[in-house]
């Protein structure tokens, strides 16, 4: 497949605002293959460091008592109501430490002693685990501080409440909705169905917890959820409804993605596999199988591109999500460690689903692609009508990552540094933080800065910059919400 290197977009008649400063270069006349193929891309590195310092000012200076920041009102937000989790700062620990950030570092620590677990406060579990409790795992796995540990275990003996109902009753599937005061919630829909990637994405962090505590009540009760999962019988080879009633074998749910609802899903039968140190035989087996059907049921091509779409009702849409971005480095990675016996294909088909994604961004005016989009046969990517937002997510970058780290293609880190310009030409709040977009094409911002934005999105970016030997893909292994820990040998 080729594209256009020098797409120009149309041309507007509001020119946005743009904001320069001098790590900029232009990529395309100046910077040759070899340059990008250097053990480091330094230039790259500057950018993205002094980005994330930018993003830690906003947060520090109009979010710190709260989990998020409206960089341009210059307010704090939290997620779950008005107390606080102190999301941002929690999320972004490793993401510091990787970047050598020590003041930055030194004053979340701090901060970090105030963070309270014993308030009336109702939690998702789901985004709890990924970010808080992943982000102190991580953090203590870089830096072997007490601190986080003690914290992750205070707050992994909260998580307990969620597997019980108000009767004592245990469950294999937890509760999503948590009061931290030991009480959990079953809302009315979970009665009859549960999220694939809600319920599938504990392992990891469950896994690492039982390591560091020395109790294997969290592996288990993961490992459980997953043998539930495991049993349930479905038409599409490998493949899982987004929504599965825990009370049948049979699913005979009527949609198939790798998109929202069903993406760390499948992302988490690759990676248990890894932290496991290649042992949990079962989780690599249903790997193997969901690569099998994501081939058979999921991949569209239009004019040069392909995609990996969503199957309703027996029949697939022309559509792909930004979240299923992060499937061409979940390929690209089981190709590098041996996970397929198709590595070839596998790894062709990771290049053609990076390159859609990445001219999703490309052939937008302000260079950042819209949360959902598709394409015709003139190769016109274009957003989905009410989809035309930019909410800051990482999984493109995460892709072209881990597909750099995998191939040593120079284009790879070309392109994330033509998204990482793009980021703070059209998203940098003038006093401090980043926002997202409500619309990609006319460039209204929304006033918003994610704490995933740090702790994924800046990330990934350092780390397609970075040499190789920064945490390497052989010793490590990075939850859905890149929280870093360590493969076991």
């Amino acid at each position: 497949m080729q594209h256009n290197e020098h797409y120009q977009p149309k041309s507007r008649t509001t020119p946005l605002p743009l904001f320069d400063h001098p790590y900029y270069i232009n990529i395309d006349d100046e910077l040759r293959d070899e340059d990008l193929q250097k053990d480091e891309f330094s230039e790259g590195k500057a950018l993205v460091v002094e980005m994330t310092k930018h993003a830690w000012k906003g947060y520090r200076q109009f979010g710190w008592d709260s989990d998020e920041v409206k960089p341009l009102s210059k307010m704090p937000l939290n997620m779950f109501g008005k107390n606080t989790l102190l999301l941002t700062l929690v999320d972004s620990l490793d993401t510091l430490m990787v970047m050598g950030l020590k003041e930055e570092l030194a004053e979340a620590h701090e901060k970090l002693k105030e963070l309270n677990f014993d308030q009336p406060l109702i939690i998702s579990l789901f985004e709890t685990n990924i970010r808080v409790l992943g982000g102190l795992l991580s953090a203590h796995a870089l830096s072997k501080d007490e601190l986080y540990k003690e914290k992750a275990i205070e707050l992994g003996q909260k998580f307990i409440a969620a597997f019980e109902s108000r009767d004592n009753v245990t469950h294999i599937f937890p509760h999503n909705w948590l009061n931290l005061m030991n009480q959990s919630y079953q809302t009315p829909a979970e009665r009859q169905s549960v999220g694939l990637a809600q319920v599938g994405t504990f392992s990891l962090e469950f896994g690492a917890l039982s390591d560091l505590k020395g109790d294997e009540i969290y592996r288990k009760k993961a490992m459980s959820i997953m043998a539930k999962i495991f049993e349930m019988k479905c038409k599409h080879e490998g493949l899982y409804p987004t929504a599965i009633n825990p009370k049948l074998i049979l699913q005979e749910g009527s949609t198939i993605s790798l998109g929202a609802d069903g993406d760390s899903f499948y992302e988490y039968l690759l990676k248990y596999w890894l932290q496991s140190g290649k042992t949990d035989e079962t989780h690599l087996r249903l790997y193997q199988q969901a690569v099998c059907g994501i081939k058979k049921y999921l991949i569209k091509k239009s004019g040069n591109y392909k995609f990996l779409v969503k199957l309703s009702q027996e029949r697939q849409n022309s559509e792909m999500e930004h979240l299923t971005c992060f499937a061409p480095g979940m390929l690209a990675l089981g190709v590098f460690h041996n996970a397929t016996d198709t590595p070839e294909e596998d790894l062709q088909l990771a290049r053609d689903l990076v390159e859609s994604c990445y001219m999703s961004y490309r052939m937008q005016p302000t260079g950042l692609g819209p949360e959902r989009f598709s394409s015709d046969e003139n190769d016109l990517f274009r957003a989905v009508a009410g989809q035309e937002y930019w909410a800051m997510r990482p999984k493109v970058i995460e892709s072209l990552f881990v597909l750099y780290r995998v191939t040593g293609d120079a284009k790879y880190r070309r392109w994330g540094y033509q998204i990482a310009v793009s980021i703070d030409r059209r998203c940098r709040a003038k006093d401090g933080g980043f926002h997202g977009l409500k619309n990609i094409e006319t460039g209204e911002p929304k006033d918003h800065q994610e704490s995933f934005f740090l702790a994924e999105t800046l990330k990934y970016l350092f780390l397609l910059f970075s040499s190789p030997k920064v945490l390497p893909l052989d010793q490590w292994v990075f939850t859905t919400e890149a929280h870093p820990l360590p493969i076991k040998v």
